[in-house]
């Protein structure tokens, strides 16, 4: 491993971190394996990359051309003995006459088939079928042909040839997508999200020496390096590729009477910067080895050599050594193919690797709606009468059957939801509309099992079904549009029916494709989601590491760098479920700032010193979201320049808004700054972050006369959202940032979290602070302000360090506000001012002015419980915990437990306890004093099962989760019958009441019978005939009628088990769709 000195391109004297991340990413290429390295935005990680890197693969390529041993240098399998060489070269030198063999045999076959079949075989102009098909064409069809399904399976082979031996020499080696020869050298692939977060990487690239000793190809899309103006103005890059494909493809020959083939005239259409001499093509290649380009100067050269950019890189790919692309040329096996990108002993960096989890996982995942499968069933059997008698047979059938399955997927859709409910079983979670079913199920429920998929992807694979489809819908509008009259009077079987602008043409069969691919997924990898109410199927894969293991195996070393990568046991489940962490290459450096310009603060309570209870279930109570307003109001007051302030979802920033509008909060916020609100559209987000930098910028100094008027902007936005990732809040854009609540579940909670966090300190000189509002937080750390728990543990590491040590909380409010740090004022001049302004009478009056809109009282603060005995304080605690004063009862039952309790005592302390805890929405607590109640000292669980003040805690997470450790004896089906008779109280004394008189009426029906049996057959003694049959029949109706409500009671008492049943199994199964959660 190379020391501080040997990274002689890095262009700056680096910082001590910097130094480290080069060693540490060096080593990390040496050894191979994965490597997950974080570096805070603004310590250069860009550049410290590429240049251990780059660094690494020069050093590769000299001791390669020198031929020396590479032990470290090269992958493990290549450091071998020479005879394992030559054995191997052997074997390549035979291949490769193998191939040649092949390749003799192949042009032989095709000389044999241009001699016997001059003309290929088709249907005679008298044949039954021509003609009927002929009668179809009103306006002429003669680009059928191009239309016609290619042979799928075994005839494929023979069929191109045939095409191939017709096809003209200019075009048979433009006719498909060239895949590039086997490389030789040792390739690392650079991947990021963008392309202009690439075009950024190759910018540094520029200010290193290695622009000059290695050669840089960038891959892009069509989109990106399209050149044709006829191929661009299509817009989608669907579209583009399949008019891309279908300009290199050899027009169809026309016929003449005798069914001979007309000479292809040289003017044939095509695109004409493929077509391009191969000299100007060459050139391009050569240019884009030779200098650093990015895509968009990749284009500007093409258009100047008049020759295709985008089949210039695939070409070039083989001879470069380094490759910069996007995700999605990575992410799946088909477009790693496509590209001809070769994996095996490179190495693949990952920059900006927080989005790769999500990236793997959109791209394997699908969509389609009701609309897009109508559409496409439309097309598929339009398709399908038009082509009848001109399919082969088993191409006729794969349709037939695909027009089968998409017939089967729009009803799932057309379903009713009371008939989708009915049907859920122990493997889907549902609402009214929404149901979650395994893959299996789903192909089982809805009669697909019985099709194999593998065998329709394979065909929509091979016949290119995609895009002859697709295209000859097109056609047949355009030539709808040209003869409407006799193409809608003659051919209605051919017409197909307007759809709209999500179901229409390309895209509808491309979502429709795309979801019967994933179908033939591993069943444990993903679920089916139906939304009925929205009129979607959706497949979504819970496993990104099934379809990212192939990525892993083959390279030689895989890097994934980011800004913020934590928490990283979350990564590497994802993506490494069978890589320890512990045997991973982790790296995680601190950050250049200096401590004093960073301030990480959580903050358990608002200004009047209520507590943040940010939950799903208090956080849209009007005192809750009165309390977040006045905070953010001091906030505000307090910080100059631009304030962020994240939460939960749109939904909740909706209901902030109008609350704060009813009011006048929102009135008072717009006083002090510019206030903006994240859109939800993608294109109104680019206008908001322009005018909100502006407002932020524009007034960075507060006025001289304290902080009365505007100054500045506050940005209200979303915790994952567009603006929480990648946007830079540098400088006057970011002083303070606020995160409110957190997020189900912790572990993406705190994911999306750090990337909040990571939008401020941008750079050395920056300062901001950083504030968590939740009283969450603050039980996360310790009597010394330090981070406790796993949550805090969970932030970045580079952040903690900056965590405010400010000692015990005091019994009311925030710690910044009441207790500051050590070096508050010159701490508080640096985060709530500007550095460039004097610093001694900022500090003072930020705190006065706080700690008065606060409105603190220290004499509130009730006298901790005296030590006394359990008993008394166990009573006094009741009756503070009956006055509504939980937090002050609480005190009590601690210090009743410190006692020396007795069992009963104890009991009594941990229960009472367990309902303050609940009182105050602290869940956990609650659980936990329940559960030592139940198991350590004999509380029957009955009792904490019918009380009406754990209620709510009975319908939480951590109730349930702890429900099987603290039964008591009990066992499941006898707790979820406890459960199901809270629900209603006087059901059981119903039923036994009813059982009681049904017993009674059913003896005295029997009486009654036998009675009126002796008085109908006239025996001696016998009563009245007319009194008997009476009372019989009084018996028998209240018999049936005791009998009714005996079996009603009966079955509201088995519905309410099973549903009390259900929701334990399914309460651990929620899926976020929007801003709706899904039990």
């Amino acid at each position: 491993m190379p020391a501080g000195q040997d990274f002689p391109a890095f262009p700056y004297a680096p910082y001590g971190v910097q130094q480290d991340f080069m060693q540490s990413l060096y080593s990390c290429l040496q050894e191979g394996g994965i490597g997950l390295f974080e570096s805070p935005t603004g310590t250069g990680k860009t550049l410290s990359l590429l240049c251990s890197v780059l660094q690494w693969l020069q050093d590769a390529n000299n001791a390669a051309a020198a031929d020396v041993p590479q032990g470290d240098l090269m992958p493990a399998n290549e450091a071998e003995p020479d005879w394992m060489r030559q054995q191997a070269t052997e074997h390549v030198q035979q291949a490769n006459a193998c191939r040649a063999a092949k390749q003799i045999l192949l042009d032989m076959t095709q000389k044999r088939a241009e001699s016997h079949f001059g003309r290929r075989h088709r249907p005679s102009a008298k044949s039954p079928h021509q003609g009927a098909v002929d009668s179809g064409d009103v306006c002429g069809d003669p680009d059928d042909e191009n239309f016609l399904l290619d042979d799928a399976g075994g005839q494929a082979s023979m069929r191109s040839l045939l095409n191939n031996s017709d096809a003209s020499s200019s075009d048979s080696d433009t006719a498909q997508e060239s895949v590039p020869p086997s490389r030789k050298r040792i390739q690392v692939f650079f991947c990021s999200r963008t392309h202009s977060q690439l075009s950024q990487v190759m910018a540094e690239v520029g200010r290193t020496p290695f622009k000059e000793s290695l050669s840089f190809v960038p891959l892009g899309s069509r989109k990106a390096l399209c050149i044709n103006a006829g191929v661009q103005k299509l817009g989608t890059v669907a579209r583009m590729n399949e008019r891309c494909l279908e300009l290199q493809k050899p027009k169809a020959k026309k016929r003449d009477s005798t069914g001979d083939r007309k000479q292809t005239s040289k003017s044939s259409p095509g695109c004409p910067y493929l077509k391009a001499s191969s000299k100007r093509a060459q050139q391009l290649k050569e240019e884009m080895l030779k200098e650093v380009l990015d895509v968009e100067d990749l284009a500007a050269r093409g258009q100047q050599h008049r020759s295709c950019p985008y089949y210039a890189t695939r070409h070039a790919l083989p001879e470069a050594d380094v490759v910069l692309l996007p995700y999605s040329s990575l992410t799946t096996q088909a477009s790693r193919e496509a590209v001809g990108i070769n994996l095996q002993g490179a190495v693949v960096i990952v920059d900006e690797a927080h989005n790769l989890v999500d990236a793997v996982g959109s791209a394997h995942s699908a969509q389609v709606s009701l609309s897009q499968l109508q559409a496409s069933e439309a097309q598929l059997a339009a398709y399908l009468t038009h082509f009848r008698q001109r399919l082969s047979p088993s191409n006729t059938q794969q349709l037939n059957i695909l027009v089968l399955v998409v017939t089967l997927l729009a009803k799932v859709l057309l379903k009713p939801a009371a008939a989708q409910q009915s049907r859920l079983d122990s493997t889907a979670a549902a609402s009214s509309t929404c149901s979650i079913q395994l893959l299996n199920h789903f192909l089982f429920e809805h009669g697909l099992d019985n099709i194999n998929m593998f065998r329709i992807v394979r065909f929509m694979k091979e016949s290119k079904l995609l895009f002859k489809v697709s295209g000859h819908y097109e056609h047949q509008l355009t030539k709808a549009a040209r003869c409407p009259a006799p193409f809608s009077t003659q051919t209605p079987q051919v017409c197909i029916p307007a759809i709209d602008e999500e179901g229409s043409g390309l895209s509808a069969l491309h979502a429709t494709v795309a979801f019967i691919g994933a179908l033939t997924d591993d069943a444990a990898d993903g679920r089916i989601l139906i939304d009925l109410q929205q009129g979607t199927l959706k497949y979504l894969l819970l496993n990104p590491a099934a379809h990212f293991a192939q990525v892993v195996e083959e390279t030689h070393a895989l890097v994934l760098a980011s800004g913020t990568l934590s928490p990283l046991p979350l990564l590497q489940r994802q993506l490494f479920p069978h890589h320890p962490l512990s045997r991973l290459h982790t790296f995680t450096c601190g950050h250049v700032v200096p401590a004093s310009r960073l301030l990480l603060l959580p903050l358990p309570c608002g200004p009047t010193g209520l507590g943040l209870d940010l939950r799903h279930a208090t956080r849209s109570r009007p005192g809750m979201m009165d309390e977040l307003g006045r905070l953010l109001m001091n906030i505000c007051q307090a910080v100059p320049q631009g304030v962020v302030a994240f939460a939960p979802s749109f939904a909740y920033i909706a209901q902030l808004h109008q609350h704060w509008q009813a009011s006048g909060l929102w009135d008072r916020l717009s006083a002090k700054k510019v206030t903006f609100v994240e859109p939800r559209t993608a294109a109104a987000v680019a206008t908001c972050l322009q005018e909100y930098s502006a407002a932020a910028l524009a007034t960075a100094a507060p006025p001289a006369s304290g902080w009365a008027g505007q100054s500045g902007a506050l940005l209200l936005c979303v915790v994952g959202g567009r603006l929480s990732e990648g946007i830079n809040f540098g400088d006057g854009l970011g002083r303070s940032q606020q995160t409110a609540g957190q997020q189900y579940y912790e572990e993406l909670c705190m994911k999306a979290v750090n990337q909040c966090i990571g939008r401020v300190i941008r750079h050395q000189n920056d300062w901001a602070a950083v504030l968590l509002a939740d009283a969450r937080w603050s039980q996360s750390v310790d009597s010394h302000g330090r981070g406790s728990s796993s949550l805090l543990n969970q932030l970045p590491a580079w952040m903690l360090p900056h965590l405010a040590d400010f000692g015990p909380l005091p019994p009311l409010g925030c710690p910044l506000l009441v207790r500051p740090a050590r070096d508050a004022r010159r701490e508080a001049a640096i985060l709530f001012n500007s550095p460039t302004q004097t610093y001694l009478d900022v500090p003072a009056r930020f705190c006065r002015d706080m700690a008065l809109t606060r409105g603190l009282s220290v004499q509130n603060k009730t006298s901790s419980p005296a030590k006394d005995s359990a008993k008394s304080s166990v009573e006094t605690g009741l009756k503070l915990f009956s006055d509504g004063k939980f937090r002050d009862a609480l005190q009590y039952f601690e210090s009743a437990m410190q006692a020396g309790p007795s069992d009963d005592e104890a009991r009594a302390a941990l229960y009472n306890s367990a309902c303050a805890h609940a009182k105050l929405k602290q869940w956990q607590p609650a659980t936990d004093a329940v559960r030592k109640a139940v198991n350590d000292y004999q509380l029957r669980l009955t009792v904490a099962i019918k009380d009406a003040d754990l209620e709510q805690l009975r319908e939480t997470r951590e109730w349930l989760d702890a429900l099987d450790t603290m039964r008591g004896g009990l066992s499941s089906r006898s707790v979820a019958g406890l459960r199901a008779e809270a629900k209603a109280p006087f059901r059981l004394a119903r039923i036994l009441t009813f059982q009681g008189l049904f017993a009674g009426a059913a003896i005295g029906l029997v009486i009654s019978s036998t009675r009126l049996f002796a008085a109908l057959t006239g025996q001696a003694g016998a009563p009245d005939t007319i009194e008997t049959a009476r009372n019989f029949g009084i018996n028998l109706v209240g018999a049936v009628l005791l009998a009714f409500l005996l079996r009603r009671d009966l079955t509201s008492q088995s519905k309410d088990r099973r549903t009390v049943e259900r929701e334990e199994a399914f309460a651990r199964l929620q899926v976020s769709i929007g801003d709706r959660v899904l039990p």
